[in-house]
């Protein structure tokens, strides 16, 4: 659902070899004045093509990636820079799925490549590795296994920062597992040679796995809760497409089985994706992409939904053609950032929100799976 992007105008900087080095501190750059609000996300124009160049910004530091050549590339952009860096030049296959550490020290992404094997039933094949870079692109550790399960996607980064999680399968793309890199900061600080040599991996849900009714569930995009006691995530099955669910989460794996997330109106929720969890306004709050236009005439394409954990009450905050995704900043006091493709096929532009969802003016950033991080 993500459409593809142009290439942007960017400077860049070559990734660095596979040696670990010290950890560099991320600030935020300079400090900037209040934000200027853009039209609200639910007004009938979002700001399309989304929020051209202007001052002030933001605060922060921005990942994701977007079309670079042949493949796509990890991205950062730091509020009050005039563009972005490009981090990554890969040689393999594309990046995908970054996501900030918690502490703004390191970047977690996934890499397509080539493993080479001798197995009959394995022959040579692609795999994704999981990639852990500093802020400038310099590569600290990766993690590549060899035990079938090459397909990995949706990576989520723990609150606390010790759990790395993501989905993999083999061949069938609707019998995708949950698992976790246990991560341990070692009282504040992550060493990745230690942690990402040999890690420990915490299965959440295995491959295939089934709900209360008996249908498979094959997780997708991924958001923990916001004090780690549970991972939400939507299901993309013929049976269960769009469901979320919520499994709850302990120090040894999972607590509990997989549980469907209601509302207070219909009492399930379909066509829902990509969610990310976050503190709205004192209260936790989960945002999804709907395809409620299946079922309501009056949405005109993908829009952004929110739903107070607390109550079970669902908000819609844009109502304009185009597929629109939304992450919860990390330190972003509520905030979160926004992709939007306002055509079937179209770029995905880049912009954030703050807390009363009105739209915090930044560069025209093209391309798509942004994750914000704010000291």
């Amino acid at each position: 659902m993500n459409p593809r992007t142009p290439k942007p105008i960017v400077t860049v900087r070559r990734l660095a070899a596979a040696a670990v080095i010290a950890i560099a501190v991320v600030g935020s750059g300079p400090a900037l004045a209040p934000p200027v609000e853009a039209a609200p996300l639910a007004a009938k124009r979002v700001c399309p093509p989304f929020c051209r160049p202007t001052t002030p910004t933001a605060p922060g530091r921005f990942v994701y990636i977007a079309d670079a050549g042949w493949r796509t590339e990890v991205f950062r952009w730091d509020a009050g820079t005039p563009a972005p860096v490009q981090l990554t030049v890969g040689d393999g296959g594309s990046a995908k799925s970054p996501v900030w550490s918690p502490d703004g020290t390191a970047i977690a992404f996934l890499e397509r490549m080539l493993i080479p094997t001798t197995k009959l039933e394995w022959p040579d094949y692609v795999h994704d590795r999981i990639v852990i870079i500093d802020p400038d692109g310099v590569e600290l550790a990766s993690y590549v296994s060899l035990d079938g399960y090459m397909h990995r996607d949706y990576l989520s980064w723990s609150n606390d920062g010790e759990k790395l999680c993501f989905t993999d399968y083999y061949k069938d793309w609707g019998s995708r597992g949950l698992r976790c890199l246990v991560i341990p900061t070692n009282g504040g600080a992550y060493n990745w040679s230690a942690s990402m040599s040999s890690p420990d991996v915490m299965e959440i849900l295995p491959n295939g796995s089934t709900d209360a009714l008996g249908l498979k569930i094959a997780p997708t995009e991924l958001a923990f809760a916001v004090d780690d006691s549970a991972i939400y995530f939507s299901a993309d099955t013929p049976e269960t497409r769009g469901r979320l669910y919520r499994i709850g989460v302990g120090a040894s794996g999972p607590i509990g089985a997989a549980q469907r997330v209601l509302d207070d109106v219909n009492g399930t929720i379909d066509l829902a994706f990509a969610p990310s969890v976050g503190m709205q306004n004192g209260a936790p709050s989960l945002l999804f992409n709907s395809e409620c236009w299946r079922d309501d005439p009056s949405c005109k394409d993908e829009e952004l939904m929110r739903l107070d954990l607390a109550t079970g009450q669902i908000k819609r905050l844009s109502n304009a053609p185009g597929n629109t995704y939304a992450s919860y900043g990390r330190g972003a006091g509520g905030g979160y950032v926004v992709q939007v493709s306002t055509s079937a096929g179209g770029p995905s532009n880049l912009a954030a929100a703050n807390a009363a969802d009105k739209f915090m003016l930044m560069p025209l950033l093209m391309g798509h799976a942004p994750d914000w991080w704010v000291e």
